[in-house]
């Protein structure tokens, strides 16, 4: 069987440079310099006005989710392998996670297993 490898950091020497400079000058007046100018590179990336960086996959998950207004009665369907921060926001904002097998091949979501759950 084919393994998928996951959890292998790709980290450059470009990435140990911003590193080293937002330690040494991101402090004061300086500690928003990195994430304004990812804000602007997303806006213009994006062609839009707003842009709102978060710090990690899952608080993005619970901002989008809150925006959308998912809430008590709602169901979000999930991979059945995951972690618990595509979890903790469905959960946190009072809706019903509804687990699907994923495909052996890809692990992302079976689309016959979201059939069979009758939606």
């Amino acid at each position: 069987m084919m393994r998928i490898p996951v959890n292998k950091p790709s980290i450059t020497e470009l990435e140990i440079a911003y590193v080293t400079d937002a330690i040494k000058n991101g402090w004061g007046d300086h500690c928003y310099d990195y994430i304004n100018r990812f804000t602007e590179i997303l806006k213009s990336t994006f062609g839009t006005k707003y842009a709102w960086p978060t710090s990690s996959c899952h608080g993005a998950l619970h901002t989008v989710l809150m925006a959308v207004g998912l809430g008590p009665g709602d169901e979000v369907i999930v991979p059945d392998i995951t972690w618990i921060g595509s979890l903790s926001p469905v959960v946190w904002l009072g809706a019903k996670p509804v687990f699907v097998d994923v495909l052996r091949d890809t692990w992302c979501i079976d689309p016959v297993s979201v059939e069979k759950k009758n939606y």
